[in-house]
């Protein structure tokens, strides 16, 4: 009779032990936690010139804010603070071509600003 009674006993132990975890596990994979690489956001910067002290503290600027935002900055200028025609010509290239994400400009003329802008609408 007494090995009858030890049967649940032994039919429960088994079915408990192999509920158990195995020890034997695979390792596992490890998830990189960094996210995937970002392209940098260009970003043109387009002024009058750099002979102007006030353009060159600009340029200063930008360059400081290019390292700690972590852009890519082109700095365009014309050849004098009065060639609007040649601003003009360097902001539809970089619109054109799609080489920036972004555009600041300081424009050479303030009242013919909006023939520089008319190329974004």
């Amino acid at each position: 009779m007494r090995p009858i009674r030890c049967l649940p006993f032994l039919v429960l132990s088994f079915v408990l032990a192999g509920c158990g975890e195995r020890v034997d596990r695979e390792p596992e994979v490890a998830i990189p936690t960094s996210p995937p690489p970002v392209a940098k956001l260009r970003v043109a910067l387009v002024m009058k010139t750099l002979t102007n002290p006030f353009f060159i503290e600009m340029e200063k600027g930008a360059r400081k804010a290019e390292i700690e935002l972590g852009i890519e900055l082109i700095v365009k200028t014309a050849a004098q603070e009065t060639s609007f025609e040649q601003q003009v010509v360097i902001v539809e290239d970089l619109v054109h071509n799609k080489r920036v994400d972004a555009l600041v400009i300081a424009p050479a003329s303030a009242y013919r600003a909006p023939r520089i802008t008319r190329g974004f609408q």
